[in-house]
């Protein structure tokens, strides 16, 4: 059934001899939980004398329709048609009219409804689960808008009044609360804004504001399962954000006029439009663009005009954390010498390409070390086309560990801000070695004997010049570990450990020894955009890189025992990944005086990633299992939804 977007899995199974049926149907979304969660198989003998339904039950729960007998009785039927002067049989299937009949339609199922209206006839009207009319980004969007046209509008119906409380019913949408994924969030208000519409035409009903109420609870789900708090972070990229935002104003009006609440005036709200703005990128002269992340869609000159979401003034900005997303690390904000650098270090992941741990780096107002702005052509989801570490293994040359990051500490002070990120698979994904990365293809995967780990360290150090150190560590299997880096500019001139871009320069103090590979890529979209890709590479069980990004011409830079030197300040970090070895994780001097120190005991694994409640990716997010700890933090149900 259509019970999510993509529309991706069989719905019936049946097993026909000499015309006897016996098989199993789908039904009652309502009642299904964890329903991504195991695939279920059909095991046939080639000899045609067995055949099963494999159902995986380790978590969850599903419901069947189990049905038996004449296989016309259950809608099974041949026809016969000839086709090149051929005689040819075909088998139909309809037998959603039969589940429709007795398992949607039946008394048990259709007594939750109120379909009492005194003074109106009529007859009950339901959907069809199985149509592919049920499609919210389809022909489903162009009847949610008709259906805002006519909002207000009286309609004495009981074909009305039930159709409404049908599309509202988890048995015909998958709710979130059972943790089923509308693939995006935004298809989510997609298909809602439909019925919410046709609330409004029910004035008359003695139990309009129960449905008005109704409706609320469903806008108010959605909202919680698309906005992170606090700070705003959205479950999906800021581009598919800004699409969520504006779906919640178009419906604004019709909430305020007919419904009795506005979900302008939520917290969620503000708090997602806020985001989007404290998260733009700078340009000399003032202007703010939007963070690149993810598919978000660039104009026809690259990244759009962000001032649309203005909230306050960026001058007043410092680094700052957002659950969800990450953290944003800045210094000299609104001015042309503004620091900028995202750190993708939150499980949010719709929408969003191989990019945890990645960074998006501005000096001086300007781009230098980037999130290409491609979006969906071509779509850059190789982990090594993204700046961070990406890891390969004999089996395969270019590969996605994927995962769900999570920030686990961060720190500010007056001349240093500190944020780590930590990021698991149990396996690798095999990649094309360039964009694009296609939407929802299953690629071959390695099993791992052991967990990889991969933690990024960030260091903003703030002076007359401000600059970057990173610090990648990665342990478990044995890997090869690749340091990927891309850059506006001419390809670099190497000095040894030294990589000197037009604008920058990249060092690397650890390790000494290490393979490199220029990678050079353009693409087209949004007026276009190149970059000089540098990949480090070096082969190990554990491993670290501790790499310096300094704009324009930098100090001597040396490598110090745990880390480096960068002209009168040395940054050194201490321990493994397992944060209990070290008691100093990173350390800050300036001229021999220590500016900023983290504690081991400072890192948290269980940190909060922010309130939101549980996006359960689908189809063409492949980024693995969602880990315990996450599901941990979001999968309660908050106070106001519980019956």
């Amino acid at each position: 059934p259509r019970w999510n977007q993509h529309y991706q899995d069989g719905w019936f199974f049946g097993a026909e001899h000499e015309g006897q049926l016996a098989g199993a149907i789908v039904c009652h979304a309502g009642a299904w939980i964890w329903p991504h969660s195991n695939k279920i198989e059909v095991r046939a003998r080639e000899s045609g004398n067995y055949a099963g339904l494999r159902c995986p039950w380790w978590k969850g729960a599903r419901t069947w329709f189990l049905v038996a007998g004449p296989s016309e009785a259950v809608g099974i039927t041949t026809e016969t048609y000839e086709r090149d002067g051929e005689e040819r049989t075909r088998r139909n299937n309809n037998a959603h009219a039969y589940v429709r009949r007795h398992a949607w339609e039946a008394l048990e199922t259709v007594r939750r409804y109120v379909l009492e209206w005194p003074g109106v006839q009529g007859n009950f009207a339901g959907e069809d689960f199985y149509s592919s009319s049920i499609n919210p980004s389809g022909f489903w969007r162009q009847q949610a808008r008709n259906a805002v046209r006519n909002a207000g509008k009286p309609s004495r119906s009981i074909g009305h009044l039930s159709r409404m409380q049908v599309m509202f019913d988890p048995d015909m949408f998958g709710t979130y609360w059972n943790y089923w994924s509308p693939q995006n969030p935004n298809f989510f208000t997609d298909f809602i804004k439909r019925p919410m519409a046709m609330v409004s035409n029910l004035k008359d009903h003695p139990d309009f504001e129960k449905f008005a109420r109704m409706a609320e609870m469903k806008l108010r789900e959605d909202m919680y399962h698309t906005i992170t708090m606090p700070g705003g972070a959205g479950q999906e990229c800021p581009g598919y954000q800004a699409h969520a935002l504006k779906l919640y104003e178009e419906l604004a009006g019709l909430c305020r006029e007919h419904l009795g609440f506005d979900p302008t005036e939520w917290p969620r709200y503000h708090a997602g439009r806020d985001f989007l703005w404290r998260i733009s990128q700078p340009r000399r002269g003032g202007r703010r663009l939007f963070h690149p992340g993810g598919d978000t869609h660039p104009g026809p000159d690259g990244p759009r005009d962000a001032s649309p979401f203005r909230t306050s003034d960026p001058q007043k900005w410092v680094s700052e954390e957002f659950p969800g997303f990450g953290a944003i690390l800045r210094n000299r904000c609104g001015t042309d010498r503004e620091t900028y650098l995202a750190f993708k270090s939150g499980p949010n992941r719709g929408h969003y390409h191989g990019d945890q741990l990645s960074l998006h780096y501005c000096a001086n107002a300007a781009p230098l070390a980037v999130d290409h702005h491609c979006s969906y052509s071509p779509r850059a989801g190789q982990e090594h086309m993204h700046n961070r570490l990406a890891f390969t293994v004999d089996e395969f040359a270019h590969a996605n560990m994927d995962g769900y990051e999570r920030l686990i500490a961060f720190k500010t002070g007056e001349f240093a801000d500190i944020a780590v990120g930590q990021v698991e698979s149990e396996r690798l994904r095999w990649v094309p070695p360039l964009p694009p990365e296609d939407w929802d293809r299953e690629y071959p995967q390695v099993r791992l004997d052991t967990p990889l780990r991969y933690r990024r360290t960030v260091v903003l150090v703030k002076g007359e010049t401000d600059y970057i150190v990173l610090r990648d560590q990665h342990d478990g299997p044995e890997v090869t570990a690749r340091y990927a880096l891309h850059v506006y500019g001419k390809a670099p001139r190497r000095e040894g450990n030294l990589f000197r871009f037009d604008d920058m320069s990249l060092f690397c103090a650890a390790p000494e020894a290490f393979a490199f590979e220029a990678l050079p890529w353009s693409h087209g979209a949004g007026g276009g955009e190149s970059t000089q890709g540098v990949l480090l590479s070096r082969k190990g069980a554990e491993g670290e890189f501790i790499t310096v990004l300094y704009p324009g011409n930098p100090p001597e830079m040396k490598p110090v025992d745990g880390g480096v030197q960068v002209g009168n300040d040395v940054i050194i970090f201490g321990g493994g990944i397992d944060e209990e070895a070290a008691t100093r994780y990173v350390s800050v001097s300036r001229a021999g005086q220590e500016v900023l120190v983290l504690q081991g005991a400072e890192i948290d694994l269980d940190r909060s990633q922010g309130e939101v409640g549980l996006f359960v990716p689908d189809a063409g997010y492949p980024f693995g299992e969602i880990p315990d700890w996450l599901i941990r933090q979001r999968s309660a149900v908050p106070d106001w939804m519980q019956p």
